[in-house]
């Protein structure tokens, strides 16, 4: 028989177009984007596989709702490129008419009933759509718009939900609970952390969910307990805030009675610290450079205001490495004196630079009462003196009128020194020097000795 060509080829495009259609039908792709409008977007079915040409939009959208209120549910997303997303999201909607929609002729052969059978136009329509063998009869058939997931063993969930946003169990209840429908759950282990879109909770900037039903069991117990408010003092310690005059005592607070959860919390932490308005360690000069001036004595004859001064110079040099000490009026002649506090509260009082004195710096105050300095058995003269050996420790203690100090030797056992004589200055007694200037001297007991201001420079 002549096969004509034409018929031929005719009947090889049609096998061609059949094969095209039924491929077509039963496996390509449904393309899906979002934000789609809810008239053209496909019903979005557990294990069902979808095209998309935005897949930064999908990534970054995934969990916000399209139009119309759908979120995807188990839907797995193959990018277009051939890069495959696969997210797992939430749902809170339903099937969308017009889902599945196709080509041609032909429509659901089988009974799709039961609830939440595929109602709505156009479902399933299609030329070759869901005929045949494999046809969605028995038992895993879609019975539903969304199939609700399997969690299993409910006894650990403390609430459930529908879509529609009803309570289907609750605490106990969800024990024996076999959805039905769609619903979301929360974990009472895994709420508070969980970053899983299984959940339906409002979340922080971490993505977790946040424990609402704790908060809230939280705030009640805050509500039933007795309100007791914070107790607590300040208690006086010995410590001072300062190693020398101008220190306060410190306090320490204490809690006496701990507040409710509801009560007024205490004013600062257990074990805080502050200073107190009670003055400690003022019977100790601070450190520092000082100009240090006599108060007026009257059985000397010394005026006040006169500045304690050393030179090794105009009559007062003593051998290359000392020199006599004296006072003198003005501010020209008298030393700033570098004055240091000892760990045991004794002081070294050593002398600055002085030109026109021509006196080196960092001699010591000394006071021995031998080596051509002893005056009498109860006085000696006063010098300075290089290095650390001959140099005085000197115990500096308040005086005997307001904001002045005593100035008194301690045990100077190679310049034969007692302690406790105290600093003085007379224009008297052989101690003038001249009409502005008296030496310096220290002498036993209260009569003699000096009441000194130290003005801090």
């Amino acid at each position: 028989m002549k096969i004509n060509k034409y018929s031929l080829t005719f009947t090889i495009f049609s096998i061609i177009l059949i094969t095209f259609i039924i491929y077509n039908t039963l496996c390509s792709k449904k393309n899906i984007e979002p934000y789609s409008n809810i008239s053209s977007t496909p019903t979005l079915l557990t294990d069902d596989k979808y095209y998309t040409s935005t897949p930064d939009l999908w990534d970054k959208n995934k969990t916000k709702p399209l139009i119309g209120g759908q979120k995807f549910y188990n839907v797995n997303i193959t990018i277009k490129d051939g890069d495959t997303l696969v997210d797992s999201v939430e749902s809170t909607g339903s099937s969308i008419a017009g889902a599945h929609a196709g080509a041609g002729a032909g429509a659901d052969t089988g009974p799709d009933t039961g609830p939440g059978a595929h109602a709505g136009a156009g479902a399933h329509a299609g030329a070759g759509a869901d005929t045949g063998p494999g046809v969605d009869t028995g038992p895993g058939a879609d019975t539903g718009s969304i199939k609700p997931m399997d969690f299993g063993n409910f006894s650990n969930l403390v609430k459930c939900k529908n879509l529609e946003g009803a309570t289907v169990c609750e605490g106990e209840a969800c024990k024996n609970y076999v959805p039905t429908e769609v619903i979301t759950c929360k974990s009472q282990s895994d709420e508070s952390t969980t970053s899983s879109n299984q959940y339906d909770c409002d979340r922080n900037d971490k993505g977790d969910c946040i424990n609402k039903y704790e908060i809230a069991r939280k705030e009640a117990e805050r509500l039933a307990e007795p309100k007791i408010n914070c107790k607590g003092e300040w208690i006086k310690t010995t410590d001072c805030s300062s190693d020398c005059k101008g220190g306060f005592l410190k306090e320490i607070y204490k809690i006496i009675t701990k507040p409710s959860i509801n009560g007024e919390k205490c004013p600062v932490s257990e074990n805080s610290k502050r200073n107190s308005n009670q003055p400690c360690n003022d019977h100790l000069l601070c450190s520092g450079k000082y100009k240090i001036k006599t108060t007026k004595h009257g059985p000397g004859k010394q005026p006040a205001g006169w500045g304690l001064s050393a030179w090794n110079a105009h009559g007062a040099k003593r051998n290359d490495s000392s020199s006599w000490v004296a006072v003198h009026q003005g501010d020209h002649w008298p030393m700033i004196w570098d004055v240091t506090k000892n760990n045991n509260n004794t002081y070294n009082i050593k002398t600055t630079s002085h030109g026109p004195g021509k006196q080196p710096a960092g001699w010591g105050l000394s006071a021995w009462n031998a080596h051509g300095a002893k005056r009498n058995n109860s006085s000696s003269r006063v010098a300075v003196h290089s290095g650390d050996y001959w140099p005085m420790k000197w115990n500096i203690i308040p005086g005997n009128k307001k904001d002045t100090w005593r100035i008194n030797t301690t045990a100077h056992g190679p310049g034969k020194q007692p302690a406790g004589w105290g600093l003085s200055a007379w224009h008297a007694h052989g101690a003038k020097r001249n009409g502005s200037s008296s030496w310096v001297n220290v002498h036993s007991g209260d009569y003699w000795p000096m009441n000194w201001k130290f003005i801090k420079v």
